[in-house]
This record gives C-alpha cells, sequence and structure tokens, in this order.
C-alpha cells in the first residue's frame, strides 16, 4: 500500500513539474499570427506588441512566416531584421516585436525584430 502510494505521488509529482515547467516558455502579446492579424482587422494598435512565431521557412530576405490570413483574404508575411534574424530557421519559434506594417489588396506584412 506504501509502495503504490509513492509511486502514485511521484507520478503526479513528475507532472506537475512537466506543467510548470512548460509555462515558463515564451511571453508575448498573441500567440500565433493568425491572432495577430486578427486584433489587427478588428482595429487594435499591434504596432510594439509581440507575437510568438513558429517559423514555416528558413530566413529569406527577411521572411520567416507566410500563410493566408483566417478570412483567406491577403497572405500575411512575418518579417524579421535584427542581428539575429539570419539564423533562424524552419521550426524555431521566436518572439517578433512588430515595428511597421505594410498592407495591400494581396499581402500583409508585419515587420519586426527578434526578442530575447
Amino acid at each position: 500500500m506504501k509502495r503504490s502510494l509513492s509511486v502514485f505521488l511521484l507520478i503526479i509529482s513528475l507532472f506537475s513539474m512537466t506543467f510548470v515547467m512548460s509555462g515558463c516558455g515564451k511571453d508575448a502579446d498573441y500567440p500565433n499570427p493568425q491572432e495577430l492579424y486578427s486584433a489587427h482587422a478588428g482595429g487594435a494598435n499591434v504596432k510594439g506588441k509581440t507575437v510568438l512565431v513558429e517559423a514555416n521557412k528558413d530566413y529569406i530576405m527577411g521572411q520567416i512566416f507566410s500563410a493566408p490570413t483566417p478570412n483567406l483574404g491577403p497572405t500575411m508575411y512575418i518579417e524579421v531584421t535584427g542581428d539575429k534574424a539570419d539564423k533562424i530557421k524552419y521550426h524555431d519559434e521566436v518572439v517578433v516585436k512588430i515595428t511597421d506594417i505594410r498592407e495591400s489588396k494581396f499581402q500583409i506584412a508585419f515587420t519586426g525584430t527578434v526578442v530575447e
């Protein structure tokens, strides 16, 4: 009985530690680019805000992410500048602070810098 209680407490402790440690990740104002776009489309000022981006391409001429917008309108791009930008690879997770927004009929580009 004592052994099974000890094993049970050990398992609970491990799950609790995993839960707490996973919460210590990267903090951002928006959890993904789609949420950033939705806020922008809803009228929010997203300049100066941060977004968590999982790069869906290697860094190429500033771009690390592209996807259709949630409403299937223009294509959305996340572009980064700065010293660490060219080291971003496919599937890297980075926090980007938005510094500029460019919009046209066919695309919207959020440009920013990598936050450590």
